[in-house]
């Protein structure tokens, strides 16, 4: 499609197989297309990890590759103001990136907000320019946080909004097209540099809000409850507008995608018992509906999950033995026009997961490490 969209892969699966977490909410948005790019700026993590194993229970069903873990640095509490500022230059396309973050805290109150800004042209092989392969983005993100006495309250707020142009030459009729493109050797369009995007192209907004509060009990154990709601919205513009001039005018998308997302997890996370067992356990729902006009592709539908996860950890000098369970439950109703009559259809799916591993310490610079496990993905819209 284009060199500005990409999706994590993890042992060769991703999509829906792969969970990114953002900022500690599970990120969602249309991922029924390759080339449904995931909708977070990079310029707000400063660490970037990935989970798999009896950790991964946590996350729920949609983790059965792995757990990409986006997190950005802690709020400056007790800090002065400051600041960064990120400059990233491309010579293919012509692409300039601008990031800005300031920041400041007391010792109970911190903030930070931060914006990005990203323009780019066509991108160029050794002969010849990619038609309509541009982009241009712009982002913004706050938060702000409060702590006492073991309590803690943050509250996030961001906005994604870019706009993708899609590499012209892969729109194509038929198989019999694409095999004389490439027998030909080249692309049928050929056009010189540009930082205009025309059709096809995409229009992506992502809006997260999200609040997390957590308190340590006198005790040691850790209480945590987090809120978020996402909207996510997808105009997909083809390279051919509709043969009625006046349809024609509107520019209207032929897709148009809006998803909206509510989602709440709680934890508890145990002190140690007699310095060997540490564990977790949590409850995590999500309440999903999606909308979409344009030509018939994917039903509207709305989903609700309920998801129940305990891990445990056992720690000796030379051993550690940790054991995940985890019990989800998905409901999915799927709204269609057939025949000119409304159709719902409903489905139910549920499965437990789990996992057990060991590591044992052979020295100082060997181990050994096990793990089994079992998951499971429950059929995407």
């Amino acid at each position: 499609t284009a060199n500005n969209i990409a999706k994590p892969v993890i042992h060769g699966m991703h999509s829906n197989r792969v969970l990114i977490l953002n900022n500690g909410v599970r990120q969602e948005g249309q991922q029924w297309g390759s080339e449904h790019a995931p909708e977070i700026d990079p310029f707000v993590a400063t660490r970037l990890s990935v989970v798999k194993g009896a950790a991964g229970v946590r996350y729920g069903s949609d983790a059965i590759a792995g757990v990409v873990i986006v997190e950005p640095d802690e709020l400056p509490y007790g800090k002065s103001l400051g600041g960064e500022l990120n400059t990233v230059a491309s010579s293919n396309g012509r692409q300039g990136v601008l990031s800005g973050t300031l920041e400041a805290g007391r010792e109970q109150w911190a903030w930070r907000s931060q914006a990005t800004f990203k323009r780019g042209g066509d991108i160029r092989t050794p002969e010849y320019f990619l038609s309509n392969t541009g982009l241009r983005e712009l982002n913004f993100s706050t938060g702000l946080g409060y702590r006492k006495k073991g309590f803690g309250l943050d509250v996030f707020y961001s906005r994604f909004d870019t706009q993708l142009g899609i590499y012209e030459g892969a729109h194509i009729g038929s198989i019999t097209d694409l095999l004389t493109v490439i027998g030909r050797g080249e692309p049928p369009v050929r056009s010189d540099f540009s930082y205009q995007i025309n059709r096809p192209f995409q229009d992506v907004q992502h809006n997260l809000l999200k609040a997390e509060a957590h308190y340590h009990l006198p005790d040691g154990n850790r209480l945590q409850w987090t809120v978020a709601r996402q909207y996510n919205q997808r105009a997909e513009y083809d390279l051919h507008r509709p043969r009625n001039d006046s349809l024609a005018g509107l520019n209207l998308p032929e897709l148009l995608f809006r998803l909206t997302t509510l989602t709440t997890d709680l934890l508890w996370d145990h002190k140690p018992i007699a310095e060997r067992f540490t564990g977790q356990v949590g409850l995590s729902t999500l309440y999903q509906y999606n909308l979409m006009s344009g030509r018939p592709l994917i039903p509207n539908f709305d989903q609700w999950n309920v998801g129940l996860f305990w891990i445990e950890r056992f720690t000796l000098p030379k051993w550690e033995l940790e054991i995940g369970l985890r019990y989800d439950i998905r409901h999915l109703t799927t709204y269609r026009v057939v025949l000119r009559e409304k159709q719902t259809d409903a489905f139910v799916f549920q499965n437990p997961s789990g996992t057990i591993g060991f590591t044992h310490r052979l020295g100082q610079n060997w181990f050994l490490k096990a793990n089994a496990g079992t998951a499971w993905r429950p059929p995407n819209v």
